[in-house]
């Protein structure tokens, strides 16, 4: 949903209109009363803060959409073999496309399109890290979670997460997932692959990381 905005000198909100939203003005009462009480930094004009015209888009999502039935994910021993694997694939446009494994104490990057380091990259980790993120997976019930999350749009990446556990393999699909109710606990485990295996370094050009 589009919506127009006024804020403050102060960075208040003041003023809050919908755009052409059709079927979803039925929610806009509740949004804009959570929406006056946004706050902004100041916006300023040759140093002095003014008021500003805003735009701002808000994504209307369903509730998520828990498993109602619960498997019992495997057990995480001292040795267990782990394996972690995140694939973002293309869109229409410039999203990075790349397979990232983290297995045991080395991550495997397969950088495909839209990166900086096409190929295959390696790199080590540390087993303890790659343990404790296993943890989260089995903490965020991910062995119960559907196959897959799919919203019914067009020209989205795809992104496929899965965890390996001694052998026993959980795999789940997200096309847009939170539009159909995916748990947001998926999205936040894609994001810590990506943060445990430091992917920026071979998606992102030198000058982009700082």
């Amino acid at each position: 949903m589009r919506v127009m905005l006024t804020v403050s000198p102060a960075g208040e909100v003041t003023k809050a209109e919908p755009g052409n939203a059709g079927d979803l003005l039925k929610f806009w009462p509740a949004l804009q009363k959570e929406i006056l009480e946004w706050k902004f930094t100041p916006f300023e004009k040759d140093g002095t803060a003014t008021t500003a015209a805003v735009e701002e888009y808000i994504s209307l999502v369903p509730p998520e959409r828990f498993p109602t039935r619960h498997l019992t994910a495997p057990a995480l021993r001292p040795n267990s073999r782990i394996t972690m694997r995140l694939n973002r694939s293309v869109c229409y446009g410039r999203c990075p496309s790349y397979t990232v494994t983290v297995s045991g104490a080395e991550i495997i990057f397969d950088g495909d399109a839209f990166v900086s380091a096409t190929g295959r990259h390696t790199a080590k980790v540390d087993p303890n890290e790659v343990r404790k993120l296993a943890k989260q997976f089995v903490a965020a019930d991910f062995y119960s979670m559907d196959p897959e999350y799919r919203a019914g749009v067009t020209d989205n990446p795809t992104y496929t997460l899965s965890i390996s556990i001694d052998g026993q393999t959980k795999q789940v699909t997200d096309y847009v997932g939170a539009w159909v109710g995916m748990p947001a606990v998926i999205t936040a485990l894609e994001d810590d692959v990506d943060a445990l295996a430091q992917t920026d370094r071979w998606i992102k050009e030198k000058s982009e990381m700082h």
